[in-house]
């Protein structure tokens, strides 16, 4: 299976987008993940918990990114995490025209159809082209 075919399957067998994401970079072992990561992103779902903010696959992703690019002291450089997450976030909003995840699914959440299997399909897509993406920054 390729990245987007794993995000796509753990998608669609009941993790979160977030989760996805993480957990489908852990498994596919482009950079080391520690399992605490898929845990921080459960809150992410619908996103945040169902708010309809931040897209849980733009949250998880800029994650990961700071995880491989991110500083563990106050002197180190920001620099790369910042032009990394800048360029992913910009193409995440251009792709989808937002970053929001009530707007990303606003024809499912209007028709009150958000718990659907067509709403995990459309997202499901999403969890898959995200993480194709976000393979090119990692």
């Amino acid at each position: 299976m390729n990245i987007k075919q794993r995000g796509k399957h753990n998608y669609m067998i009941g993790f979160s987008c977030g989760e996805s994401i993480i957990k489908t970079v852990q498994e596919s072992k482009i950079i080391k993940v520690p399992e605490e990561l898929i845990r921080v992103s459960s809150s992410f779902k619908g996103g945040i918990v169902h708010k309809g903010d931040v897209c849980g696959c733009l949250l998880s992703s800029i994650c990961l990114l700071g995880l491989k690019y991110g500083r563990i002291s106050k002197e180190g450089d920001l620099k790369q995490l910042d032009k990394k997450v800048s360029e992913f976030y910009d193409k995440f909003k251009k792709k989808y025209k937002t970053v929001l995840c009530k707007e990303i699914t606003k024809k499912f959440r209007d028709k009150n159809a958000f718990c659907t299997p067509e709403r995990k399909k459309f997202c499901s897509v999403i969890v898959g082209s995200t993480l194709e993406d976000l393979k090119k920054y990692l």
